[in-house]
């Protein structure tokens, strides 16, 4: 150790003397995340990030004021956000759970004052979390919390804002640079930006998503597990908004159209678990509080709905249509396969297989809706007609012009209301279609459609309808 110390020291021009030895901070730091420490976080994988955000704050120490901020209440050494402090040091031991945010308070460069974030033992370990999850997220959030747990259930308004496509390792400087895949305020995926992540308990992964809540001034990054979201990063600072809120993106974020449900977890997880390992852990322990009363939280079936709809914003398709596949079932079975409600989900599930040109599955799901719609609602009602129309567009991305043009057809007589069929109109009809078109075209007007000259030429020469 110390010889490794004295290697670095000597290209920083440090003198270490044997005996009593002072080493700078930013020295030691580094030597603790120089390479020669890579077979013991190898073996240790936990030491490394409980090693880094600790050595964060002694190697910044130089670099900053020595003179500390201070209010009539409170003095802090205005480090990082709350938030991000919380990020780094939850998985810390403590006597008592209220520590876990009052030690990092005379380092925050929030002012949590505002909020009552004073350091008060008195007040429950779950109202002191409540507090601080509204203190980070804003208070629109519905916020669960529960005496003995380091676990918040979070429910929100929402918009993705995009998703992580690449990460890198973590420097050596405590951070982690990914590549996120933005999404604009028309919902259309944009370009690629690397963002910098400082040093958390839980490192981001692919596939992770960027979202905004309502009331938040900063993202959060989330983790899709089945029915919910687990907090990766309760909040993160994207590049160039260092002095704390979203930005001037070019069209200003107005729309929350998401219901978000989010378990953030504190629980400190021992032992190498990566991948499904710790997916699985995640979600047993996740599922462990949404099976609590947790009062006006959705059921299951509307949980799996709400983040199908989410995962479809930023285009993972695959675990949308996971999703959706049981909330089908799930109605199905509970209120029947020609619940309006069962219907809707049938629908968007056709129209995921369509975004994922599983032509054959979406053309199923959008027949079944159309028949059942018809049923129900009638043949006529806005749904079927709108049904109708996304599987006549199903058809047209497959090159199968005839079929569409058909069912468009049909869709438009359906629309008609009252005599507004003109002689051009019928004479299309009976050129171009079958006597199933022709059939619904004359009982849609009764008597009152003219079968005029024009209109018995068209029907002679159309040879796929048959003439008496």
């Amino acid at each position: 150790m110390i010889q490794v110390l004295q290697e670095v020291a000597a290209a920083r021009n440090i003198i270490i003397k044997c005996g009593s030895t002072e080493i700078g901070g930013y020295a030691f730091c580094a030597a603790l995340n120089s390479r020669s420490f890579d077979l013991l976080y190898e073996d240790f994988p936990d030491l490394q990030s409980l090693i880094r955000s600790v050595t964060y704050l002694i190697r910044g120490a130089v670099f900053r004021r020595k003179k500390v901020s201070r209010s009539s209440d409170s003095f802090s050494l205005r480090i990082r956000p709350l938030g991000e402090l919380i990020e780094m040091f939850q998985t810390r031991e403590a006597s008592r759970r209220h520590d876990k945010v009052f030690a990092l308070l005379g380092m925050s460069s929030d002012d949590p004052t505002a909020a009552g974030l004073l350091p008060r033992y008195e007040i429950p370990w779950e109202r002191l979390l409540e507090q601080l999850v509204r203190f980070v997220l804003g208070r629109q959030v519905s916020v669960k919390t529960w005496a003995r747990t380091e676990t918040a259930v979070i429910k929100s308004k929402g918009c993705i804002l995009g998703q992580v496509s690449s990460e890198g390792d973590s420097d050596r400087d405590d951070r982690q640079q990914v590549d996120i895949t933005l999404k604009d305020a028309s919902g259309r995926i944009g370009p690629e930006r690397k963002w910098t992540f400082q040093t958390s308990a839980k490192p981001v992964q692919v596939g992770d998503l960027i979202c905004l809540l309502h009331g938040a001034s900063k993202p959060t990054v989330i983790r899709p597990c089945k029915d919910h979201f687990s907090v990766i990063m309760i909040t993160v600072t994207p590049p160039g908004t260092e002095s704390g809120s979203v930005g001037q993106p070019e069209q200003p974020i107005v729309s929350f159209p998401r219901d978000f449900l989010l378990v953030w977890d504190w629980e400190r997880f021992q032992g190498n678990l990566q991948g499904q390992e710790y997916e699985t852990l995640i979600r047993s322990r996740a599922a462990e509080h949404l099976n609590r009363e947790v009062g006006g939280y959705s059921d299951k079936i509307t949980r799996l709905w709400n983040a199908a709809l989410i995962l479809e914003d930023i285009g993972q398709y695959k675990k949308a249509a996971e999703r959706l596949r049981e909330t089908v079932e799930g109605y199905d079975k509970g209120s029947g396969k020609e619940d309006l409600r069962t219907l809707t989900r049938m629908e968007k599930l056709a129209l995921i297989y369509k975004k994922l040109e599983q032509w054959e599955k979406a053309e199923k799901w959008f027949e079944q809706v159309i028949q059942a719609r018809k049923r129900v609602q009638g043949a006529d009602h806005p749904d079927t007609t709108s049904c109708m129309a996304n599987l006549a567009s199903t058809y047209r991305d497959q090159g199968h012009l005839k079929e569409a043009e058909k069912l468009e057809a049909i869709k438009d007589i359906l629309q008609r209301k009252g005599d507004d069929i003109i002689e051009e109109e019928v004479v299309k009809v009976v050129r171009s279609f079958d006597e199933e078109v022709m059939k619904l075209l004359l009982d849609r007007k009764g008597h009152g459609v003219e079968i005029t000259e024009g209109v018995v030429t068209a029907a002679a020469g159309n040879p796929g309808a048959e003439k008496e």
